[in-house]
């Protein structure tokens, strides 16, 4: 058998395993990429209405003996008046919901927004966002270092939200691939909690 013939066929071997693997890395990447910019775009719907919502929390007239301007908070909850598009006073829930769904994403729950979106829109429209984690922190200063005891002492909010993808992505190495996660967090000073006194 000819040398040169084993050798050519042995390089040319070497080259289309190189070019396949090539091939499959930048397939990979382009991937990821794709579901990277669906993801962000998913989080930045999210994350938009969250600070169109919490950077208004606290909205009252004023007057005589109104209602809390925060009406229930905990780690995954939070109920509150707010003027939302101009439309008046209106309450808005936020709230994670443990539910199954029907993605490949054992993990996501429903992250649940209950209230107007402004004119022409219901009290009690609701928006759900799958998410993996979502947390509040109501906190008695500006800053947000002092935790607040009570609901009337609430002058910032910590929220915080870890967001997965609703497909899985296979890597090269990784057979059983994996959710790409983005963590967000953002401490909201709403105007109306700086205004507010004790009832």
């Amino acid at each position: 058998m000819n040398l040169n013939l084993v050798l050519s066929f042995a390089i040319g071997g070497m080259l289309l395993l190189s070019l396949l693997s090539l091939s499959m890395t930048m397939s990979n990447h382009s991937v990821e990429s794709t579901f990277n910019i669906i993801n962000q775009g998913e989080l930045d719907n999210l994350t938009f209405q969250i600070s169109n919502d919490l950077n208004r929390m606290g909205y009252s007239p004023g007057g005589g003996n109104e209602p809390p301007r925060i009406i229930d908070a905990r780690q995954d909850f939070v109920h509150f008046q707010a003027d939302i598009a101009g439309t008046g006073v209106r309450e808005v829930t936020w709230e994670l919901v443990d539910t199954t769904l029907s993605h490949p994403n054992p993990d996501l729950k429903i992250l649940r927004r209950v209230g107007t979106l402004g004119p022409g829109f219901p009290d009690t429209h609701t928006l759900n966002y799958p998410v993996i984690d979502f947390k509040l922190t109501p906190y008695s200063d500006f800053a947000g270092t002092v935790p607040a005891t009570g609901l009337n002492e609430v002058r910032s909010v910590l929220v915080e939200v870890v967001f997965e993808s609703k497909e899985r992505v296979r890597f090269r190495g990784n057979a059983e691939g994996e959710f790409p996660r983005t963590y967000w967090r953002k401490l909201f000073v709403p105007k109306n909690l700086q205004l507010q006194s004790t009832y």
